[in-house]
């Protein structure tokens, strides 16, 4: 009988499981690896087009700071899409972002601008995906 038992061949049920268990683990690892790597993908994918409309209107405002007037800011503003709040603050919805623009003086009496645009991803500006700020003087360059 017992020699019979040296010449079988195969796996235990043991060993199965075992094998089973160690490959699940692998598996289960890398999975974790890849589902990291998504969400990952995903957060610099927003980040960059959050920046990119960022850029895009702030651009904008650049090109508006140059050509009007601090008395016609309201006008070209609202004439570019932008919908007044309150004073020196815009808001406006591009590309599937929700923009907030706020320009206020630096100092007093002088056209020196501190102009801060956020871009947001929900409508209540609760999740900020990209914001900008800068100084600039706005007055009409001749």
């Amino acid at each position: 009988m017992d020699r019979n038992r040296k010449h079988e061949k195969g796996l235990t049920l043991v060993e199965v499981i075992a094998s089973l268990a160690l490959i699940s683990i692998i598996i289960i690892g890398v999975m974790a690896f890849f589902a990291t790597a998504v969400k990952t993908n995903d957060a610099s994918e927003t980040l960059l087009d959050a920046s990119y409309v960022n850029q895009r209107y702030m651009e904008e405002i650049y090109q508006l700071a140059d050509t009007s007037s601090d008395n016609e800011r309201d006008n070209q503003l609202r004439n570019a899409g932008w919908a007044k709040t309150t004073a020196g603050r815009y808001t406006r919805q591009a590309s599937g972002y929700y923009l907030e623009l706020s320009i206020t003086d630096a100092r007093p009496a002088t056209t020196l601008k501190n102009i801060s645009l956020n871009v947001y991803k929900d409508p209540e500006h609760r999740r900020l995906a990209s914001q900008m700020e800068t100084k600039r003087q706005w007055e009409p360059k001749s």
